[in-house]
């Protein structure tokens, strides 16, 4: 019974940690916390060391920012709203849209919103090209 019992318990561990999913290096999410979790940092154009965080260099490079020797920036999405990339359209641009704008005679009910803040994986598995 104890072999069974033992053998079950294994089953579960194994079988929990191969549906979790790590990160990829560079992945973006929207996190709602007021703190980044471990391995991941906030996308608000701070400078990184290119000697610690080598892999992630290789991802954004100096798109958004740093000397490219020994800094580079993470994106700055604050006040940003996703939109994607395309051949006319390359990562990191600025596109100017449609102007939203809040003001006092809307009440709360009419627009509902929530803060949420960027994260960038600083850690993970390196995402293959194919």
């Amino acid at each position: 019974m104890k072999k069974l019992i033992l053998l079950f318990t294994l089953f579960c561990i194994f079988s929990l940690k191969s549906f979790s999913q790590d990160a990829m290096i560079g992945e973006i999410k929207l996190f709602a916390g007021n703190f980044a979790p471990r391995g991941w940092a906030f996308c608000e154009g701070q400078l990184l060391q290119i000697s610690v965080h080598s892999a992630l260099f290789s991802i954004l490079g100096t798109q958004y920012g740093g000397d490219g020797r020994t800094t580079f920036a993470l994106p700055d999405l604050r006040d940003a709203v996703p939109i994607s990339a395309s051949n006319t359209r390359k990562q990191g641009s600025v596109v100017n849209g449609a102007n939203f704008k809040i003001d006092n005679t809307q009440s709360s009910a009419t627009v509902k919103t929530v803060s949420l803040r960027y994260i960038i994986a600083l850690n993970g598995f390196y995402p293959s090209r194919n």
